[in-house]
C-alpha cells in the first residue's frame, strides 16, 4: 500500500543486490537507519549518492520500501563520501586506504584531478602506471555512464528505459543517441519510432532529418505487417508515411530510395488482385527473405516425385457423389478447389468468413477417408488444431507435435 510519493536525496549502503534487485540505501542525514529501495539502477556502487523519486510502499514480507520511479547521479559532497565511494570497488584494485590517500592528497579537487589529469595520482605512495591505467579506465567507464544518464533523463527518458539504452551502447550512448537517435528503434528492445521520435526531438533532430523519414518509412511498413501485410505498394507507403512524418511525398519517396539503397527494404513486382495488375512493391528486408525463402519451398514440395499416385484415381464424379451424399451443395469455386487440392500437391485455400472454407475442407476430408487416404490435420496453434478438428470432425494436432519437435531436450516428444 502506497503511502506517500515523494524525492529523496540518498547514499548506497550497500550493494549486494544485482541491478534489478533490492538495495540499502541511507537517506541524508540518517545515515545510521538504512531502508530498502526497489527498482531499476545500473552500476549500483557504494558510496554513490543519488536522487531518487518515487513513492514509499509497504511490502507483505519486507514492510516499507521505497519504490525507484527515476534517479540520477549526485557528487559525494564530503571528504569522508568521497573516500567511501571511490573506495567501494568501483575501481578494481583501488581500496579505502589508498582512495583517503588520494582525498587527503587533493581534498574537493579530486574529481577534478581524475577527469582531467589523473597521472597526478602518480605522486600517490602505491600508485604506479600500471595501476593508474586500470583507474583512469574505471573511472572513464564511470563518468561515461554518470553522463550518459544526465544526458539522457534531461533528454526526457525514465530511469528504466535509460538502462536499457546504455546496457546497449555503454560509453558510446550519447555520440549515437546525439547523432542519430532513431537507431535506437532499431537496436533497444521496447523502443519504437514514436518513443525515439520523442528523444529526436529533445535532442534537436530536424523534422525534415533523413534519419526520422527512413525510421518513419520502416514503422509504417512494421505497422502493416502486425495487419497480415509482408509488403505495401509504394505509393500507398509514401502517402501514409508522409501523412504520419508530416513531410512531402517527395521526400518519402527519396526515402525509400535509400532504404532499398542500404538494403534495408527490397522492392519487387507484385500482383494485386484489388487492381488486377502488377505494381511496385516495398518489403522490409526480413520478409522478403522469409518470402523468397517460401518460394524455394513449395517449389521443393511441388517438384518432390513421391507421395501423389495414389490420389491420382480419383475423380471429379467421385467427388461430386460425396459432396451429394453427405448433403453439402458445393459450388463451382469449391468443387475446383477441392479438386484442386487432391490433384495438385500444394494447394492454398483462402478467403473471408463465411465464404465456405470450412465447408470446402471438410468435403476434402471425407473424399480421402472414403477412398481409404489417412489425412493428417495440421495448424500452427493449438487453439487453431481445436478449431479444424471441431469444424471437421477429425482428430488436429499442432504442427510441431505431429513431427514429434519440442524446443526443450533432444528437439523430439518422448
Amino acid at each position: 500500500m502506497t503511502t506517500y510519493r515523494g524525492s529523496i536525496k540518498a547514499i548506497v549502503f550497500h550493494n549486494k543486490a544485482d541491478n534489478f534487485g533490492t538495495l540499502s540505501f541511507a537517506i541524508d542525514g540518517h545515515e545510521d537507519e538504512p531502508i530498502r529501495a526497489v527498482g531499476i539502477l545500473v552500476d549500483p556502487q557504494k558510496g554513490a549518492r543519488l536522487e531518487i523519486d518515487g513513492e514509499w510502499v509497504s511490502h507483505p514480507k519486507h514492510g516499507a520500501q521505497f519504490k525507484i520511479n527515476q534517479f540520477s547521479f549526485l557528487k559525494p559532497e564530503s571528504i569522508e563520501k568521497q573516500v567511501v565511494f571511490l573506495g567501494s570497488g568501483l575501481i578494481h584494485g583501488l581500496g579505502l586506504s589508498t582512495a583517503a590517500k588520494i582525498v587527503e592528497k587533493f581534498g574537493d579537487k579530486t574529481f577534478d584531478i581524475l577527469d582531467k589529469t589523473p597521472e597526478r595520482l602518480l605522486a600517490i605512495p602505491g600508485i604506479g602506471q600500471k595501476k593508474l591505467d586500470v583507474i583512469i579506465g574505471d573511472w572513464k567507464k564511470h563518468r561515461g555512464m554518470r553522463e550518459a544518464f544526465i544526458s539522457l533523463q534531461a533528454w526526457g527518458v525514465p530511469s528504466a528505459l535509460a538502462v536499457k539504452i546504455y546496457d546497449r551502447y555503454k560509453e558510446l550512448t550519447i555520440p549515437i543517441i546525439s547523432a542519430n537517435p532513431y537507431k535506437l528503434a532499431e537496436d533497444v528492445w521496447g523502443i519504437g519510432f514514436v518513443t525515439a521520435d520523442k528523444i529526436a526531438q529533445a535532442v534537436g533532430i530536424k523534422h525534415s532529418s533523413q534519419d526520422r523519414i527512413d525510421s518513419g518509412i520502416i514503422h509504417v511498413l512494421q505497422k502493416h505487417a502486425e495487419n497480415g501485410h509482408t509488403c505495401m505498394p509504394r505509393n500507398l507507403l509514401c502517402t501514409d508515411s508522409a501523412q504520419i512524418l508530416g513531410v512531402p511525398v517527395a521526400d518519402v519517396d527519396k526515402g525509400i530510395d535509400r532504404l532499398v539503397l542500404t538494403k534495408k527494404c527490397f522492392r519487387d513486382q507484385v500482383y494485386w488482385w484489388t487492381t488486377d495488375q502488377a505494381e511496385e512493391a516495398i518489403f522490409l528486408a526480413q520478409f522478403f527473405f522469409e518470402e523468397a525463402k517460401l518460394v524455394q519451398l513449395l517449389k521443393r514440395l511441388r517438384q518432390c516425385p513421391n507421395g501423389r499416385s495414389s490420389l491420382d484415381s480419383i475423380t471429379d464424379e467421385f467427388i461430386s457423389q460425396v459432396a451429394g451424399k453427405t448433403e453439402i451443395k458445393l459450388s463451382d469455386s469449391q468443387s475446383q478447389a477441392v479438386a484442386g487440392a487432391i490433384h495438385n500437391k500444394i494447394s492454398i485455400l483462402s478467403g473471408g468468413p463465411g465464404t465456405g472454407k470450412t465447408t470446402t475442407l471438410r468435403v476434402l476430408v471425407q473424399i480421402c477417408e472414403l477412398s481409404d487416404r489417412k489425412v493428417l490435420l495440421v495448424s500452427p496453434t493449438g487453439r487453431a488444431a481445436k478449431r479444424l478438428a471441431s469444424s471437421t470432425g477429425n482428430e488436429a494436432s499442432t504442427v510441431h507435435r505431429a513431427l514429434g519437435f519440442s524446443p526443450e531436450g533432444e528437439g523430439v516428444y518422448p
